[in-house]
């Protein structure tokens, strides 16, 4: 199923998202993620922990790890399309 998804968005924007993934156990989405990030050339990578978002140094350009809470993240991304959206009015 994930090689059918890969096969027909490999070319495409992707984007990659870790909503309070913790380190107890990496091997199962942190590093696919980062690898198929690394990988894929449209792909980008936001990890979002308050104590755990991770970036590794190879994915500088391709991702960013956000220190605060999902529900902060959320809420701040609602007001900035709010708050463009009043903007072209």
């Amino acid at each position: 199923m994930i090689r059918q998804f890969l096969d027909h968005w490999s070319g495409k924007k992707i984007l990659f998202i870790e909503l309070g993934v913790g380190r107890m156990t990496p091997m199962f989405i942190q590093e696919p993620f980062w690898q198929l990030t690394y990988q894929l050339p449209f792909a980008y990578y936001i990890s979002i922990n308050p104590k755990d978002a991770l970036l590794p140094e190879a994915l500088e350009d391709k991702g960013r790890a956000i220190h605060e809470g999902i529900a902060e993240v959320f809420r701040d991304a609602v007001k900035l399309k709010e708050e463009e959206n009043q903007s072209k009015d």
